[in-house]
């Protein structure tokens, strides 16, 4: 059951909460190059390579999105089962099925990946292609010069006079395809992942010729302005910009994750200093304790232990001779000289045992 009692505040900010999250999945969403944004929550482009031609998705969001599905058209509109003679996006079963629960980054990403494995037949579109068709978007005056130059291209046709789509290069044309050039043809990575300049073939300026009338060729020809618009509104131009704004969106985006990455860097640099220092300490006391196991090594070697063990019987026997001379000058009575000398002979005894035992033991 719906709860009538819930604010209204509250449904609209839940509402633009799940907006929020269709647009990130976009714009998170793994395409060839990143979607670039044209106008802020409303208007997105998503460029990309097929048949070694630069096209790119339009996606325009309602008011109603995600209740209602985006707008999805293919720019140039080109010959394929899934885009109809105006260039919308029709064969998408995602799209098409499209609920509230749907993911609009997974859904575009979808259908890149077809077109890219099923590349649209580079052709005229259908002459029903060419009426202009409303755009929602136009009319909002704080939109970038992106979007607005996107309001002319959003028709396909275009809203400048003399606008026409790329047609197919003839039979006979003289730009060579990789085959014939020599060079290899484009691999599926070089479909996703490339991000060399489309290449604008005089054919196609011819072709956007032939379809003017003579007053139009003579306009072009003596207006400098009418010049410039026929540069501005080729299809080209606006791949070619893009490609432009999608370079810059990816470095900004690089650039605000590493500056994210910045203090937990700078954590880890200090903390790297202090183990440094301590290591440093570490190491001093090291040498120092090996110093002196180097020392205590020496002193408890064999032959050195052996050494002292004789200089202590010698001691021991010179003190009991000690004793017995200060007996017979009268400076220990009787009973003061047999301890001292017993005391001192048995220590005799105990060492010279000790040191035959020593020189028995192999080593």
């Amino acid at each position: 059951m719906f709860s009538w009692n819930k604010p209204a505040s509250q449904a609209s900010s839940s509402y633009n909460d799940v907006r929020k999250k269709q647009i990130d999945s976009l714009l998170q969403a793994k395409l060839p190059l990143p979607a670039s944004v044209q106008q802020e929550n409303a208007l997105y482009h998503v460029p990309f390579q097929t048949s070694g031609v630069f096209v790119k998705l339009v996606i325009q969001l309602p008011l109603n999105f995600p209740s209602i599905p985006p707008r999805v058209t293919l720019e140039p509109s080109l010959s394929h089962p899934w885009v109809d003679s105006q260039g919308n996006i029709i064969g998408s079963s995602s799209l098409n099925k499209w609920t509230i629960h749907s993911n609009l980054g997974q859904t575009v990403s979808d259908i890149v990946t077809h077109l890219v494995r099923n590349p649209p037949e580079i052709g005229r579109p259908s002459p029903s292609s060419h009426r202009p068709r409303h755009n929602p978007y136009a009319s909002n005056p704080t939109q970038s010069y992106a979007s607005a130059s996107y309001t002319t291209s959003t028709t396909t046709s275009g809203s400048f006079s003399g606008y026409r789509p790329p047609p197919p290069a003839p039979a006979s044309s003289t730009t060579p395809t990789p085959a014939a050039s020599g060079r290899p043809a484009a691999s599926s990575s070089d479909e996703y992942g490339a991000h060399t300049m489309p290449e604008l073939s005089v054919d196609v300026v011819r072709e956007r010729l032939k379809d003017m009338d003579l007053e139009e060729l003579q306009q072009l020809n003596d207006d400098p302005a009418k010049q410039l618009e026929f540069f501005e509104t080729s299809p080209y131009v606006n791949l070619v910009r893009d490609l432009e704004q999608s370079h810059r969106n990816e470095a900004e985006r690089l650039a605000r994750t590493n500056l994210e990455h910045e203090p937990a860097l700078e954590r880890l640099r200090n903390e790297l200093i202090e183990l440094s220092e301590r290591l440093g300490e570490l190491e001093k006391k090291l040498q120092l304790k090996q110093q002196r196991y180097s020392e205590l090594s020496s002193q408890h070697q064999p032959a050195a232990l052996h050494t002292q063990l004789r200089i202590k019987i010698s001691e021991a026997d010179e003190a009991s001779e000690d004793v017995v001379s200060q007996f017979r000058n009268g400076d220990l009575n009787a009973t003061e000289f047999l301890k001292q000398f017993q005391a001192q002979r048995k220590l005799y005894h105990v060492r010279k045992l000790k040191e035959e035992r020593f020189r028995e033991t192999p080593h």
